[in-house]
């Protein structure tokens, strides 16, 4: 119960500074108080990125890039600049705001496609036959959750 406290505390904490100071670019730190979007995509990110940042990302192509093991690959946007930025800081600052800015830009791609496959069948034949291997227990899983089933708790 505390980590959820903590983070409910950090999440009420900044939302409650966006009151009083300016929101500043995630990337460059540029105050973000008129700024104006460039583009459908970029209009989802003004509370989050400046104009300048969001038109740094360089949207790629909506095909796949190269066939892997008969497994169609997808580039959504170039590995530079802002997207750089945003994977670093979410990776090694876990600034979660940049998985957000990440995930719009994910979403935005994805929506574009025109998936005629049913790509969540692949997902689960991929996992029952490989990612199912792949995925180990946390140490003392197996005793926290035989203490729970004891105690006729319900997950």
């Amino acid at each position: 119960m505390v980590f959820g406290f903590k983070s409910f505390l950090k999440y009420f904490i900044e939302n409650f500074l966006n009151l009083i100071y300016k929101q500043k670019c995630i990337v460059c730190n540029v105050d973000l108080e008129n700024n104006n979007s460039c583009s459908k995509t970029c209009s989802k990110l003004s509370n989050l990125l400046c104009k300048t940042c969001a038109k740094e990302i360089q949207f790629l192509n909506t095909f796949s890039t190269r066939i892997i093991n008969n497994t169609e690959i997808f580039c959504t946007v170039n590995y530079d600049k802002t997207v750089k930025k945003l994977i670093q800081a979410l990776k090694f600052s876990h600034k979660r705001q940049c998985a957000k800015v990440l995930a719009i830009i994910l979403f935005d791609y994805f929506k574009k496609l025109d998936l005629k496959e049913d790509y969540d069948y692949y997902f689960r034949k991929y996992y029952s036959e490989y990612g199912i291997l792949e995925n180990t227990l946390y140490d003392g899983i197996k005793d926290l959750l035989s203490e729970l089933k004891k105690r006729k708790k319900r997950l």
